[in-house]
C-alpha cells in the first residue's frame, strides 16, 4: 500500500517537472536589437503615459523630453522602464507619502564610483535611475532578483525584471541597485551614441 500510494504522488510531480521545463523553452528570453534611438524621447513618452494613467503615486521626471542618444532596443526599452515602475508602484501600495523619481543623466562623470566599477571607462554612458520611497528589497530576496521565476509577491511569474535585465544587457548595457528599508533605487547604463 505504501509503495501505491508512493508511486500516485511521484508521478503528478513527474508530470508537472516536464510541464514546466516544456514551459520554460516555450518562454525564452526575447531576442534583443539594439540600435540608435533617443533615449530621452522614449522615457519622456513612457513617463507622460504613467502620468495619463494616474495612480496615488506621483512619478517625477528630472532630465531632458529629447535629444540623448543611446544604444538599446527601440522596442523593448520601455519594457524595462514598465517593469521597474510597476514593482515600484506595488511595493509602495498604500504607504503614506510615497514618491517615484526617475532622473536620466545624459553623461556619467568620470568621479561616480559605482558607474566606474561597473563600466568600461573608455565608452561613454548615459544613466537612468528609478527611485522610490518604499519599504526595500527584503534582505533574503536581493541576490535573487534577477533570477527568473522569484518573486516575493503573491501575484506574478517573477519575469519582470530577469527580462529587464536580458534587453539592457542585451544591448550592452549594465543595470544595477541599490537597496534599504527607505526605498529602492535601480540603475540602468546605456552606451551612449
Amino acid at each position: 500500500a505504501f509503495d501505491c500510494s508512493t508511486q500516485l504522488r511521484i508521478d503528478p510531480i513527474d508530470n508537472l517537472s516536464h510541464i514546466a521545463k516544456s514551459f520554460s523553452s516555450f518562454a525564452k528570453m526575447p531576442e534583443v536589437n539594439p540600435t540608435t534611438i533617443d533615449l530621452a524621447e522614449k522615457l519622456f513618452n513612457f513617463i507622460t503615459l504613467m502620468r495619463n494613467n494616474p495612480s496615488e503615486i506621483p512619478i517625477r521626471y528630472i532630465g531632458p523630453e529629447k535629444g540623448v542618444m543611446a544604444i538599446a532596443d527601440a522596442d523593448q526599452i520601455t519594457q524595462v522602464f514598465t517593469n521597474i515602475v510597476k514593482n515600484a508602484l506595488q511595493a509602495m501600495q498604500g504607504r503614506p507619502n510615497s514618491d517615484i523619481i526617475i532622473i536620466l543623466k545624459p553623461q556619467i562623470k568620470n568621479s561616480d564610483a559605482t558607474a566606474k566599477i561597473l563600466l568600461n571607462s573608455t565608452d561613454k554612458w548615459v544613466e537612468i535611475s528609478i527611485s522610490d520611497n518604499g519599504p526595500g528589497i527584503p534582505t533574503e530576496a536581493r541576490e535573487k532578483v534577477f533570477v527568473p521565476n522569484f518573486t516575493t509577491k503573491n501575484t506574478g511569474a517573477g519575469l519582470g525584471l530577469p527580462i529587464s535585465k536580458n534587453i539592457v544587457e542585451g544591448s550592452g548595457g549594465k543595470i544595477t541597485f541599490q537597496t534599504s528599508d527607505s526605498g529602492t533605487t535601480f540603475y540602468i547604463y546605456l552606451k551612449k551614441a
